[in-house]
């Protein structure tokens, strides 16, 4: 199992570090690479890869193997989220200058398609689903994107507190939100309701959610320098 993190250099290039969680160890050698901050941090689904990328645009792809960067062209404007998809081909990046989300193919160095799905302008957020579609947070709810035919498979209702981020337990039956009220929400993916109450575990903004492998452990950080971990379905 591996990990991994982006440093911060308000002046020079800033690298990225992959560990073994089993033993504690870097298993790459960290160099200056992106601009300023890493932003952007996802291995792919079959965690052949890792996707960085700098607050400017700039995009990497590291290979499992060597981990040495293979460096893309820069997207234009500010990036708020990178996502890979399980083909190893292609990324989801969301640009926030002009929110729209665009489809960069790997091979290719080019960005295939580009749709608008109206963020909420107070909270941006989206996710890999089933490693083909995409889950984006908009105003009016959940919608569930298919990029290969560029049309929304599903709609879930608004909740009550607008999501900020996003993660599917791996049955997909699940998706747990962060909000903007500082909250985790847990929704049913087959009728689209919130499964019980918001879990009020952080006292400042939620960074990041996930569950475990086998969706039987619900974890959460935030800004307040806690990790939360819930139990059970």
């Amino acid at each position: 199992m591996l990990v991994a993190a982006g440093g911060e250099d308000l002046v020079e290039r800033s690298p990225v570090f992959v560990w073994d969680v089993m033993t504690g160890r870097l298993v790459n050698t960290p160099a200056p690479h992106h601009q300023r901050e890493v932003f952007c941090l996802a291995f792919s689904s079959v965690g052949d890869c890792l996707v960085s990328a700098g607050r400017f645009g700039e995009v990497t792809t590291w290979s499992r193997d060597t981990w040495e960067p293979t460096s893309h062209p820069f997207v234009e404007g500010l990036l708020d989220n990178v996502l890979p998809f399980s083909d190893g081909r292609h990324l989801a990046l969301h640009s926030r200058n002009d929110d729209k989300i665009l489809l960069y193919d790997l091979g290719t160095r080019q960005l295939t398609q580009v749709f608008v799905p109206r963020f909420d302008r107070e909270a941006s957020s989206m996710t890999v689903l089933d490693g083909l579609r995409l889950a984006v947070a908009v105003p009016e709810g959940i919608r569930i994107w298919n990029p290969s035919t560029r049309v929304c498979d599903q709609q879930l209702p608004r909740l009550d507190d607008v999501a900020s981020l996003m993660s599917f337990c791996p049955d997909l039956q699940l998706l747990a939100c962060g909000t903007l009220e500082r909250n985790l929400l847990l929704v049913d993916m087959t009728t689209g309701q919130r499964v019980g109450e918001p879990l009020e575990f952080h006292t400042k903004q939620i960074n990041s959610v996930a569950f475990s492998p086998d969706g039987r452990l619900l974890a959460s950080a935030s800004s307040d320098h806690t990790l939360r971990v819930a139990t059970g379905r």
